[in-house]
Order: C-alpha cells, then sequence, then structure tokens
C-alpha cells in the first residue's frame, strides 16, 4: 500500500486491491478446505461429545452455568488430531511445550494456505509471520 499523502483526505483513502490467492482452514469434522466447504453445503452439525482423552467431563461438568471453573455442557466442537511436525517450521520439539496450541495450529493453517495458493512453503519459498497476543477487555 502506498502511504498517504499528509493532508490530502482522498489520497489517504484510497487502498491498492489486494488478491486473496490461498485459504485454509481447521474446523471440526472433515480437515480442509473441501471439508469445510462439504461440511458448509451439507449442513453437518460437527458439535459432538468430549473425545476420549481430551478430559473427563465428570472432573469439569456442572449444570449451573455460573459455577466457577467448571462447564455446563458435555459436547463442543473439537478438532481432530492435526498431523504437526515441528521440524517443518524450524521448532525444535522441546520446545514445543512451551507454545500456545494456537500458535502451532495457525501456522499449520498458514502454510496450507501458502500451499493451496500453489506456493510450496519450504524454506526456499514464500512465508509468514505469525503473531499472538492476549486480548484483554
Amino acid at each position: 500500500m502506498t502511504p498517504p499523502i499528509e493532508g490530502n483526505y482522498e489520497a489517504r483513502n484510497q487502498f491498492e486491491p489486494i488478491a486473496l490467492v490461498g485459504m485454509s482452514c481447521l474446523f471440526p469434522g472433515k480437515t480442509g478446505n473441501q471439508g469445510y466447504w462439504h461440511t458448509l453445503l451439507a449442513g453437518v452439525d460437527r458439535i459432538r461429545e468430549i473425545p476420549p482423552g481430551r478430559w473427563r467431563p465428570e472432573d469439569h461438568y456442572n449444570p449451573d452455568p455460573k459455577a466457577p471453573d467448571m462447564v455446563y455442557a458435555r459436547r463442543g466442537a473439537f478438532l481432530d488430531p492435526v498431523p504437526f511436525n515441528p521440524s517443518e517450521f524450524g521448532i525444535a520439539p522441546n520446545s514445543l511445550e512451551a507454545t500456545d496450541t494456537a500458535q502451532l495450529l495457525g501456522m499449520f493453517a498458514a502454510r496450507e494456505a501458502l500451499r493451496d495458493a500453489g506456493y510450496a512453503a519450504t524454506p526456499d519459498e514464500p512465508g509468514f509471520f505469525l503473531a499472538n497476543a492476549p486480548a484483554s477487555w
């Protein structure tokens, strides 16, 4: 984008067009772009029981929505395991424990969007920068 010209209203509010060249998404159920469109067009409900190995619902369930530190639902939208290889992203396996899962999923999705756009997403090809910060209300 060209920097706006100081004091010129029209120049400040003109933006160069951009193109979305790749897409990637992570949703419960079928994975990837094809899975997204299938789920959307078929109207499939991907809400399900808590998968084994996530947590024990009986330890965290309370039907009272105001109960502190508890959940009042026994169902949710859960992602299936994502085939994440840290070495493909230059991440040492021993640092995974200290990395937010949302950042790892974001890197995976960004790489898949680059692949969908026709980029190999190798160290010699285009890359991405991903940052995450806590929100405060």
